[in-house]
């Protein structure tokens, strides 16, 4: 399975339109905190309003009249430009996506409890001291490739999260629950039932959670035996190369070469995802995420990135290591 990452309105009804870039891409981020795809039923809004309560440092000090008429989910500032997002600006938002995948909560509500750690992005961009290419991290990256790029704009934002959970007593998880259940039943029932007769089609084979499927894990040391490595590193490796006579040569072979030989196993890993299908072979280098299977262990921003951070397109990675001169090596 393949995800598009990025905002998805495929599903949203046509009031988000309203909303600037600044209302879009923070509720994209409360999406990924929260690692809720959409909120498109009754139930994934309402496991959404319970996580944002469990993460965020913010006591409940209102009724459940009062949040449905006068709370806040965020507000802030770019620059001298105050911004603020409210439950009933959420209504807006049903079927609004973080990606195209095709659930809307990426895990159960115990599940989350039990492994949420907040997502801190670290925004980098630092030009080379040498004058040579400039330097972006990697969530820079992705924030870029998501299209919510006004995240790296905003001064000022009235948002905190908690590290983790694991010191949320069950009690606090049966407040918020109660809190949200009673904010639901406020909720008129026309919300939803709009939403359905409209959309509701278009959603008909989308599951409320994500079904786990067997992971893809390929490691080329120890699934590969050494004649083939050794044929392989040929192929990525000048001829002459020292690591590669290191390694060819000698029965046991120094810590320092493996780990200079490691940087080449991204290719052989990219090699047989692209043999057994899970990656896709195309130009597009603006959606690396796209077309690396979330099965399949190989990070394209992690792995397949450059020196300095930038993203190649798969067909080009594909050529350039001349893959259709040397896959058939791959099992």
């Amino acid at each position: 399975m393949y995800t598009k990452l990025g905002k998805n309105f495929d599903f949203a009804l046509p009031a988000v339109d309203q909303y600037d870039e600044v209302h879009q891409d923070l509720f994209w981020y409360l999406l990924e905190q929260t690692r809720v795809t959409r909120c498109a039923s009754v139930n994934s809004l309402r496991e959404f309003l319970i996580r944002y309560f469990l993460i965020s440092k913010r006591p409940i000090d209102q009724t459940a009249e009062e949040f449905i008429n006068e709370g806040l989910l965020f507000s802030g500032t770019i620059g001298d430009r105050y911004f603020s997002f409210g439950i009933r600006d959420l209504f807006h938002f049903i079927g609004f996506g973080k990606s195209d995948d095709s659930y809307h909560l990426q895990s159960s509500l115990e599940d989350f409890i039990a492994n949420y750690k907040s997502k801190k992005y670290m925004i980098k961009i630092q030009p080379d001291e040498e004058g040579g290419a400039t330097k972006i991290s990697k969530d820079t990256l992705i924030i870029a490739f998501s299209g919510v790029t006004t995240l790296l704009q905003i001064d000022s934002l009235n948002l905190e999260f908690r590290e983790d959970l694991s010191e949320v007593q069950p009690e606090e998880i049966a407040q918020v629950t109660t809190f949200v259940d009673y904010v639901m039943q406020q909720i008129p029932s026309q919300v939803f039932e709009d939403y359905q007769s409209k959309l509701g089609d278009a959603l008909r084979n989308f599951s409320e959670y994500y079904i786990a499927k067997e992971k893809v894990s390929f490691d080329p040391w120890t699934q590969l035996p050494k004649a083939t490595l050794v044929q392989l590193f040929e192929h990525l490796l000048d001829d002459g190369d020292k690591l590669l006579a290191e390694y060819r040569d000698n029965e046991e072979v120094d810590e320092d070469v493996i780990h200079d030989l490691n940087f080449h196993v991204p290719y052989i890993k990219f090699a047989y995802g692209v043999k057994h299908g899970y990656v896709v072979l195309n130009d597009n280098w603006m959606s690396p995420y796209n077309n690396y299977s979330i099965e399949y262990n190989l990070d394209p921003l992690e792995e397949m990135a450059g020196e300095n951070g930038e993203a190649y397109a798969t067909d080009y990675i594909y050529k350039c290591y001349c893959m259709d001169e040397w896959i058939h090596l791959i099992p």
